[in-house]
């Protein structure tokens, strides 16, 4: 059932978190250019991949069990999903709503991109800090 379960947590987080992190990257371009074709597919991809990932938490769950080794209280578990729930949010909470009112309303171009860049960044950097911390896995 490990095996199985890693499995699933590691494909589902380089299909989901992939996509999610391309377009969130995207997202900046997009905005500076005014290109109002992009921005509405861009807020849908951002919006569904960031709600789809969070079954990468469901199968990592599933994954912290003494049996496996891991523990609740590992240091870089308690991290890591501090960094996943909020990378989420800064995807979901802000970026996402920020796409689809720029796709609403195209305009804004400049601060509106600065902005998608911030928060795609630092919700990018946060998914890279996972990954290393699941490899290492410090203190566990």
């Amino acid at each position: 059932m490990e095996k199985l379960l890693l499995t699933l947590h590691v494909v589902a987080a380089i299909f989901l978190i992939g996509p999610l992190v391309a377009a969130v990257n995207q997202a900046p371009r997009a905005l500076r250019s005014g290109d109002a074709g992009a921005l509405g597919p861009l807020a849908r991809t951002v919006t569904i991949y960031g709600w789809v990932s969070l079954v990468i938490a469901v199968f990592g769950a599933g994954l912290v069990q003494d049996k496996y080794h891991n523990s609740w209280s590992d240091p870089w578990v308690i991290i890591s999903l501090a960094l996943f729930v909020f990378a989420s949010a800064l995807v979901l909470a802000l970026l996402a709503p920020l796409l689809r009112q720029a796709a609403a309303a195209p305009g804004g171009g400049a601060e509106l991109a600065a902005r998608a860049a911030a928060l795609g960044g630092v919700a990018s950097l946060c998914y890279l800090a996972i990954a290393v911390l699941m490899v290492t896995q410090p203190g566990g």
